[in-house]
């Protein structure tokens, strides 16, 4: 329950950074819960490989979880300013 939160807010801070520069919000925020979700599920897998037990692996998860999240908000953070190229 508390990812859902964390995402619900990590989207709207990435409309209010993307949506300035001229960019689909949507594509940024699809993008983060592609890396939140794929490096969480990548990290409880090799956790598990690593300790044999699933519920000893899931912790891990979240620390995937937390770097596919920044990883998508420094996407939104690093975008070019279409604005200015218009101009």
């Amino acid at each position: 329950m508390l990812e859902i939160i964390v995402i619900i807010f990590l989207s709207k801070r990435i409309g209010k950074i993307v949506r300035p520069k001229g960019h689909k919000v949507s594509k940024y925020i699809v993008t983060m819960i592609l890396l939140w979700l794929s490096l969480e599920f990548l990290i409880v897998a090799i956790a598990f490989k690593v300790t044999g037990d699933l519920m000893s692996a899931m912790p891990f998860g979240l620390i995937g979880a937390a770097i596919g999240g920044y990883l998508g908000h420094k996407l939104a953070v690093d975008a070019v300013d279409l604005t200015l190229e218009k101009s």
